[in-house]
């Protein structure tokens, strides 16, 4: 019918890291996870990132690298790139350098992102441009000054 949506059962959180640690190196897991340290590097779901997994970086949290999960929440920050599969909750404590990658997106008022939001249906990517040589290109935008003068 109208108006029905996917219900999906949220993974348990097993995985905790609290605050006062960091840890160097990348994570791979699976499952839930709640981080309240720091992390430097990469946090992945292995190969499968369709699989269902929850990461959750409280206001303590602090990454240091990529994040590819299904199902994310953040609340602390990333610096580095973020990949989530199927939902992205940014909270108002959020705050991320690097570009988002996302198939759904909440945003509360005070989240920070710098750089770009790139909307992946399925966490899939989009479709490209393509060049007058019927090659895929990367189209990078232009932009202007608010003071420039423009000649034309």
């Amino acid at each position: 019918m109208f108006g029905q949506k996917k219900k999906h059962k949220a993974p348990t959180i097993s995985t905790f890291v609290g605050p006062g640690t960091t840890i160097k190196g990348d994570i791979d897991f699976s499952g839930g996870m709640h981080i309240e340290g720091t992390v430097i590097g990469s946090i992945t779901t292995g190969n499968d990132v369709d699989q269902s997994s929850l990461l959750v970086l409280s206001e303590t949290a602090m990454v240091k690298g990529e994040v590819k999960v299904s199902s994310l929440v953040i609340n602390g920050a990333v610096e580095g790139d973020v990949y989530a599969a199927e939902q992205l909750q940014l909270d108002a404590d959020a705050r991320i350098k690097g570009n988002v990658y996302y198939n759904r997106l909440e945003m509360a008022e005070g989240a920070q992102v710098n750089g770009n939001l790139v909307f992946r249906a399925g966490g899939k990517p989009q479709v490209e441009y393509k060049a007058d040589t019927g090659t895929a290109a990367k189209k990078t935008p232009q932009t202007v000054p608010p003071n420039a003068k423009t000649t034309g």
